[in-house]
């Protein structure tokens, strides 16, 4: 019954990964959920708003959409389970339908471009 609560900036979101295996079979030991309050919504990684293009070099991550996130345990790992958090930039996903936004480089930073017929 352990629980962690992760703050960071009121400007900032977090960005979880996992160190060692992956976000889906950690869900088998943890919930992470999106803000501190007992109902925080859980978050999963099949449920990230990505753009396809921008991930595809980097590990599965869960982002928070505000600066805090609960951690939740439901049983020891049988494992070695380590978790990355950081803290990220909001990547903003509704510019218009000239924009795209997304994260190419790095877990924590966010490109966003507008593209205008010549």
């Amino acid at each position: 019954d352990c629980h962690w609560d992760i703050h960071t900036q009121e400007d900032r979101i977090l960005v979880i990964t996992a160190l060692s295996g992956n976000l889906k079979e950690a869900q088998e030991f943890l919930t992470i959920h999106d803000g501190s309050g007992k109902d925080s919504p859980i978050l999963i990684v099949e449920n990230q708003k990505i753009h396809e293009r921008s991930r595809k070099d980097l590990p599965e991550a869960v982002y928070t959409t505000q600066s805090t996130a609960s951690i939740r345990f439901k049983k020891a790992p049988t494992s070695n389970l380590q978790l990355k958090i950081q803290k990220a930039v909001i990547c903003p996903f509704n510019l218009g339908t000239e924009s795209q936004c997304g994260r190419v480089i790095d877990d924590v930073s966010c490109y966003c471009a507008t593209f205008t017929k010549v």
